[in-house]
């Protein structure tokens, strides 16, 4: 059996694009705040969003998420938010997770489908150490 943290490398080798984040009391919903959903990074959104955008407005889009680990799909909604004076970010809502402050979420994006990851601490760690050297490696090579 392949462990998730190989396999997770593998769809990123392949992959065209992928974000990963440790989930924030924010992300999960834990702190009260009024925004739901897990916060993407401005470089990392503008890879992932399938949809094209600009600043002065909101766009939406629906995506799908296959989580590795169960085999299940999300419908989820992930949003460009343009509109904000002094604003310009990405989320990713819907998830049909339960989350809890420290996850390691991965999303991988590969021929237009959406892979989803969720690492425990220790594959988190093993997972950014290997990509890491995978990543110099292939720096070198250059």
């Amino acid at each position: 059996m392949i462990d998730i943290v190989t396999k997770a490398l593998e769809c990123v080798a392949n992959g065209d694009s992928y974000f990963y984040k440790y989930l924030t009391p924010n992300d999960v919903g834990s702190n009260g705040s009024n925004q739901s959903g897990v916060y993407v990074r401005m470089d990392d959104g503008k890879k992932l969003f399938p949809k094209s955008f600009r600043k002065g407005e909101n766009v939406h889009a629906d995506i799908q998420v296959l989580w590795y680990d169960s085999k299940r799909t999300s419908l989820c909604n992930f949003i460009y938010y343009g509109k904000a004076l002094g604003t310009e970010e990405f989320r990713i809502t819907r998830l049909n997770r339960k989350f809890i402050t420290g996850d390691f979420l991965l999303l991988v994006l590969t021929n237009d489908e959406y892979i989803g990851f969720v690492f425990d601490s220790q594959q988190a760690t093993d997972f950014i150490k290997t990509l890491q050297s995978l990543i110099s490696m292939s720096n070198n090579l250059l």
